[in-house]
């Protein structure tokens, strides 16, 4: 099985996912999350910047890639982004 994965900012990138060691199933396509924003609410705990983040917001959309990621490399996607910038993926 597989789970589908909204990449924003440089996870759009699917070099990055392969930097993690995460293999997508096919190439990414471009997406729309309806009724959401665009955040920068996440500081980084090294470089102290803003990541990027979502949040619901009616009337809002945000442009990313949509990946298809297999389930037995969810965590290493999840650990790929914690130890850049201890944010994590979150799964729905």
């Amino acid at each position: 099985m597989s789970q589908q994965v909204f990449a924003l900012g440089s996870n759009m990138c699917s070099g990055r996912f392969r930097a993690y060691g995460v293999s997508t199933e096919g190439a990414g396509r471009a997406a729309v999350l309806h009724d959401h924003r665009l955040l920068f609410n996440k500081k980084s705990t090294d470089d102290k910047s803003g990541k990027t983040n979502v949040a619901a917001h009616a009337g809002s959309d945000v442009w990313g890639v949509l990946y298809a990621v297999p389930d037995g490399d969810l965590d290493k996607l999840d650990k790929g982004r914690a130890d850049i910038d201890e944010c994590g993926y979150r799964y729905a």
